[in-house]
């Protein structure tokens, strides 16, 4: 009895075990949602402030109309940008606004542009280039001034509140789901463009009908019920979704080099530039490392900068997010181009897949020729490869050329992904295995 007792809950944890892996595999990612402070700016440089703190100088929030002799208003507001690993980390975003007081009923449609992104505490003083009065502006950044990034303007919402409609006075506004999307993707362009985080998204508030009203009447004022600062629960709040990058362990990473310095001590090892040694700060964005020997892979004495590569494994296959680079410390020996390749295993070989040189039929190009970025002055490294929709369990760089030196080296590389967790058709089989070895052993 006791026996068949336990056979039983043998059988019942394969299958827990079946269900486990099945839900982990369909499970959906999570994502890290991040209401960003944010300003704003009027074109005769008064100025709105959100939470945090500041002064408002300016009654009944934004303008977008026309009214009071001062046609073409265009409320221009800035959102201050989290800190994200790379550009595909954005998944999405959503604009919420607060209608207010004499801007209920307007002839112009109200319009939701992407400017860009500027470095810096924006100014109270909005350059004029950066209104408009017309139904599409499909300007590019340079036009647009100095400090806003060359992306094209990009329309986010077209008739987000539709002219000649009557609206409830306050009444809160969202963006809708294609305009959504839209706002993602515009957001996602200004981190491919440079921008890190810290830095401001640009956004415009206008219509694209502009005539005037007796009363003042034709403007959508954004963000105040009434005269004086604007509340925080109306302000403007722009609501971007991102994963969180997950750092593969150190621990779990091994790596090997064509070739590596043994000459003198401290010896400057393939596994030095993975383990983590030399870095402080925060794991995305402002880490430093030290750039110290004992810390760093150099290659060997007399050894050719081009012939060199140098290969990582994982410890177990990843699905890639990115790869961080920080460069040797010193300039001559930087990495300044390779190619980047990855496996999962070797192809043919069932296991080691070798280094990509010497054997190209088990490494899959994903960049050609790809130019790294300099160390600079134990800072933290902004060379960040995008590396999503990738899978992989070996990562090799097959280095090009460097600063000049008969050397090359690296300081450190980090990576970040998940476990590939397998599909439950995969899954499925495996258990089913397990499952038939274990009942064999218990006939025995």
């Amino acid at each position: 009895m006791r026996t068949q007792h336990l056979r039983r809950v043998g059988f019942l944890g394969v299958a827990m075990a079946m269900a486990v892996v099945i839900a982990m595999a369909s499970a959906p990612a999570a994502w890290a949602e991040v209401i960003v402070y944010n300003q704003a700016a009027h074109a005769n440089s008064r100025t709105i402030e959100g939470p945090g703190g500041g002064t408002q100088n300016f009654s009944f929030g934004l303008l977008a109309g026309g009214g009071g002799g001062q046609n073409g208003f265009a409320g221009i507001a800035y959102f201050q940008l989290p800190d994200v690993l790379t550009a595909s980390n954005v998944q999405s975003a959503d604009l919420q606004f607060t209608l207010s007081a004499l801007g209920n009923n307007v002839l112009g449609n109200l319009d939701i542009y992407g400017l860009g992104f500027l470095h810096g505490t924006p100014s109270t003083t909005v350059p004029s280039s950066w209104y408009f009065d017309g139904a599409n502006d499909t300007r590019t950044g340079t036009v647009l001034g100095t400090n806003i990034g060359a992306n094209q303007v990009t329309k986010i919402a077209d008739n987000a509140l539709p002219g000649g409609a009557t609206n409830a006075s306050p009444s809160v506004h969202n963006t809708g789901p294609g305009q959504d999307a839209t706002l993602a993707t515009f957001l996602r362009s200004l981190y491919t463009a440079g921008a890190v985080g810290g830095d401001y998204a640009i956004i415009r508030f206008n219509v694209d009908n502009y005539v005037q009203h007796a009363g003042n009447q034709n403007r959508y004022n954004i963000g105040s019920t009434t005269s004086g600062a604007t509340p925080p629960s109306e302000v403007a709040v722009l609501t971007i979704n991102t994963d969180t990058p997950t750092l593969i362990d150190h621990n779990n990473i091994t790596a090997v080099a064509s070739s590596q310095w043994t000459t003198t001590t401290p010896n400057r090892l393939a596994s030095q530039a993975v383990d983590g040694s030399g870095l402080s700060g925060p794991v995305l964005k402002g880490a430093l490392h030290a750039g110290s020997p004992a810390t760093v892979w150099l290659s060997g004495n007399g050894t050719v900068p081009a012939d060199q590569w140098f290969r990582v494994d994982l410890g177990d296959v990843y699905k890639m997010e990115a790869m961080k680079t920080f460069n040797d410390g010193l300039t001559t020996r930087q990495v300044t181009q390779a190619d980047i390749y990855t496996a999962i295993s070797a192809f043919d070989h069932g296991g080691d897949p070798g280094n990509p040189d010497d054997n190209p039929g088990n490494w899959v190009l994903q960049f050609s020729n790809r130019a790294f970025a300099p160390y600079t002055n134990n800072t933290d490294s902004t060379d960040i490869l995008d590396l999503s929709g990738i899978t992989a369990r070996y990562v090799a760089l097959s280095i090009d050329a460097n600063g000049g030196d008969g050397l090359v080296g690296l300081g450190e590389l980090q990576f970040f992904g998940t476990v590939a967790i397998p599909e439950p058709s995969t899954a499925l089989l495996a258990v089913t295995g397990i499952m038939a070895l274990a009942h064999r052993r218990s006939r025995r």
